[in-house]
């Protein structure tokens, strides 16, 4: 095997019935809320920045995914568009060594959620080791140097902006989730373990800490009150 032979990495779009996806869906006016890669057709290593446990939201960053997730032991209707995207061997190499740098950082990589929550202020912004879903998969395309459709900054690209940037490859799958993947009963004890309100309880507010702490510099009011500003004067020189 050459490293130029063809080979494919595959990019999810997903609409999720979590009650924080569902928020995300009502204030950005989407469709889809969830991004996620996988280095198989057959979404076996299916990679995205999401939540840990699904009753802690806050405990979140780089995890393994897997079909019955995006359930929630809920729904049997999972809306996904599905992209593949051409790489040679050489790229496809360099995300998974990548995804494995990320996977065994000693200082662990979290999910951006103040960015996300941020985003009608400050459109996205980037902060140390942490990643919004879409952010991660972004970052992941550019580490294996794959053309994008975008100008943007990874941090202020969303799960529905995904299909613009992916526009020039091709959608292989448009649908129900369920009906595409094989085994869709797959599960993880650890993703749906009950509620243990002590130790999630000290895990949130440590994780939310740590946040904090790397995203110091963009939580400022003043910062707040300079990017609305901005925004205001770009309405009105626009009228």
């Amino acid at each position: 095997m050459t490293e130029e032979e063809q080979r494919y990495v595959y990019v999810m779009i997903s609409q999720t019935p979590t009650g924080f996806g569902k928020l995300i869906r009502f204030f950005g006016g989407m469709k889809y809320n969830h991004t996620s890669i996988s280095f198989d057709r057959d979404m076996h290593q299916l990679y995205g920045f999401a939540r840990k446990v699904h009753r802690v939201p806050v405990v979140a960053g780089l995890v393994k995914e897997f079909p019955k997730r995006f359930t929630l032991n809920k729904v049997d209707n999972v809306p996904v568009i599905i992209y593949r995207i051409p790489v040679t061997t050489a790229q496809y190499k360099a995300g998974l060594r990548k995804l494995k740098e990320i996977q065994e950082d000693k200082e662990e990589y979290l999910y951006n959620l103040f960015s996300v929550i941020t985003y009608p202020i400050f459109g996205g912004f980037k902060s140390y080791k942490a990643y919004t879903c879409s952010e991660f998969v972004v970052h992941l395309l550019e580490t294996m140097e794959v053309p994008l459709n975008t100008t943007k900054p990874a941090e202020k690209i969303t799960p529905e902006q995904m299909e613009d940037v992916l526009k020039d490859y091709e959608i292989i799958y448009d649908g129900n989730l369920l009906e595409y993947v094989s085994d869709p009963d797959v599960t993880s004890p650890v993703y749906f373990q009950p509620p243990r309100y002590f130790r999630d309880g000290v895990a949130t507010v440590y994780t939310l800490g740590r946040l904090a702490y790397r995203a110091r510099g963009n939580l400022s009011p003043m910062r707040a009150t300079r990017y609305v500003k901005d925004k205001y004067k770009n309405y009105k020189e626009r009228r």
